[in-house]
């Protein structure tokens, strides 16, 4: 650290991405993955938001406080995913789609912007915010 930088300069949010996913519903299941997510969910540093990709389609689960969000739906055919009822997402279709997150000091706002087929739109179809305390 050289004279307080690292602490003047340090992130308030932490995102990290892998190709392979921790958790899914999906076809596509990963032990290593899952290891490495029980292992932020330990630290005393948790990453706020966990991206991967890998399952053609998009899903989001929060486990011990760590949003993880498989973002797939560029282009490629879907795979299919059997969200449960009580889920964030949990829409049966294809979901073609993309993410956008929008920060500010305190907010990391995230969006999910779907591809609606009957209207060929795009609409905001998954949505929430990590806060942070005011520095």
């Amino acid at each position: 650290m050289v004279d307080g930088y690292a602490e003047k300069n340090a992130s308030r949010f932490l995102f990290v991405a892998c190709h392979h996913l921790p958790y899914s519903k999906g076809y596509h299941n990963h032990d290593a993955e899952k290891s490495l997510a029980q292992t932020f969910e330990k630290e005393p540093v948790k990453p706020d938001i966990v991206f991967s990709g890998h399952q053609h389609n998009y899903e989001r689960y929060n486990y011990n406080g760590i949003h993880y969000i498989i973002s797939g739906g560029g282009g490629a055919e879907q795979g299919p995913v059997k969200g449960a009822p009580n889920e964030f997402y949990n829409q049966p279709e294809d979901t073609f789609h993309y993410c956008k997150i929008t920060l500010s000091e305190t907010k990391a706002h995230f969006e999910m912007i779907k591809l609606e087929k009957d209207t060929g739109t795009w609409q905001v179809a998954d949505t929430f915010t990590v806060s942070k305390p005011t520095p």
